[in-house]
């Protein structure tokens, strides 16, 4: 939760402590790692500010603590993309199948949208 001292902010101050509370009652704390709180002294409600910040809820966000925090043991995909999974093109637009990947001759290729060299 972020919460500036400044303009709009300022007048959400009592409604941020109660929000805090109900959080918390849900089990979401600092101190499981499941809540990061942060007050932004003097600063006001706008992309401007947030922008000056932003680096801090996503760091807490993307961080180990917070995945394990919330209770999740580990992370996984049920399908693996693969890089060759649409046709492949050469620069003249001719299409390849992927069983032709191995016989492919030296160039340059599309697929998904990005270039490769073979």
């Amino acid at each position: 939760m972020d919460q500036g001292t400044k303009d709009w902010d300022a007048g959400y101050i009592k409604y941020e402590v109660v929000a805090r509370e109900i959080v918390a009652n849900k089990g979401y704390t600092q101190e499981n790692g499941r809540l990061y709180v942060y007050d932004a002294k003097g600063a006001g409600h706008n992309e401007w500010y947030w922008q000056q910040r932003v680096k801090i809820p996503l760091k807490f966000l993307l961080s180990k603590s917070a995945i394990e925090g919330a209770g999740i043991e580990d992370i996984t995909m049920e399908y693996e993309p693969s890089f060759y999974s649409q046709a492949i093109y050469d620069l003249s637009g001719h299409k390849y199948s992927l069983s032709d990947l191995e016989y492919l001759p030296n160039g340059i290729y599309i697929n998904n949208g990005k270039k490769f060299i073979k």
